[in-house]
């Protein structure tokens, strides 16, 4: 197994090269270390393509060997790769995230789902990243921000469902306490409140409204 790296000060896990530094310049290293596991998190599935670069980047590593790389992501990787296939043959894949359960999921001390995801950049320093903000940034096909505009609720309140038709994207944590409230004040508002704010969410998956600016645009809770 590999060993567990230290976070650079960004708080991400480093990916430790599982081949030989000296095939690689300078820039080459810092960039496998930084993004190893991001590049890993998306082949395996985990960080889904959010963007044409990201699905260009799954089609060429399923065929990094003939494919031209269009950045220097792919060019790296690929080399990498193309380095790892000469001394594993075609098991290479077991021994890149050798370190790494991708499925492996567990439940924080808050009673919320984790997952495995070091490459994300809201990953913590284990490589955990909550499973709710994961699916919801799968359905909205974008990153969520982190701090402003960040809470993900779970509108059965168990912590556990995470699928999208139980989460809602809220503005701050005034809007989280006062969608709360209006459950408890209000159930017959609080449904209608709870489909506007899956209609929003709709249109910014289909790009109608912008996630920048969602705080124009998402439904106030009265």
């Amino acid at each position: 197994m590999g060993k567990t790296m230290d976070p650079d000060k960004k708080g991400r896990k480093i990916y430790e090269i599982k081949c030989g530094k000296t095939d690689f310049n300078d820039k080459e290293i810092r960039l496998i270390e930084e993004n190893g596991y991001s590049y890993l998190c998306k082949m395996n599935g985990v960080i889904k393509p959010l963007s044409e670069e990201d699905e260009h980047f799954l089609q060429f590593c399923e065929d990094y060997e003939n494919e031209d790389p269009k950045n220097e992501h792919e060019k790296v990787w690929g080399k990498y790769l193309k380095l790892m296939k000469e001394q594993h043959g075609d098991n290479v894949e077991a021994y890149l995230g050798e370190d790494i359960d991708f499925d492996e999921v567990k439940e924080t001390k808050e009673g919320y789902l984790k997952q495995k995801c070091p490459g994300h950049p809201a990953a913590c320093p284990e490589g955990f990243v909550l499973q709710h903000r994961l699916v919801m940034e799968t359905h909205l096909g974008q990153k969520l921000p982190q701090g402003r505009f960040s809470i993900v609720h779970h509108i059965d309140h168990n912590k556990t469902n995470n699928d999208i038709s139980n989460l809602l994207l809220l503005l701050d944590n005034q809007s989280h306490d006062e969608i709360h409230s209006l459950e408890e004040s209000d159930p017959l508002e609080f449904q209608k409140q709870v489909k506007a704010y899956q209609h929003r969410q709709e249109e910014i998956r289909l790009g109608k409204i912008d996630l920048d600016d969602i705080d124009k645009n998402l439904p106030k809770t009265v």
